[in-house]
């Protein structure tokens, strides 16, 4: 199980998704099981610990998109 942030989770055809973004910042929407709460993130299936998601991901973002990671 990883924990992310609660924006990161979108519905998809009925069912909980997060946008996995790799490292030619192309993203690949993966399903996910969200199995509970920890503070103020969700512990979900399927995501790994590192990987970078997209938060509050739009409606018109697909898997295979590309995206412009935000520097900290």
């Amino acid at each position: 199980m990883t924990a992310v942030q609660q924006a990161a989770i979108t519905k998809r055809d009925g069912k909980d998704v997060l946008f996995v973004i790799d490292d030619k910042n192309t993203v690949r929407q993966i399903e996910i099981v969200v199995a509970g709460k920890v503070g103020d993130l969700v512990q979900v299936s399927a995501a790994k610990p590192g990987d970078k998601v997209v938060l509050n991901p739009s409606e018109k973002l697909k898997d295979g998109g590309v995206v412009t990671v935000a520097k900290k």
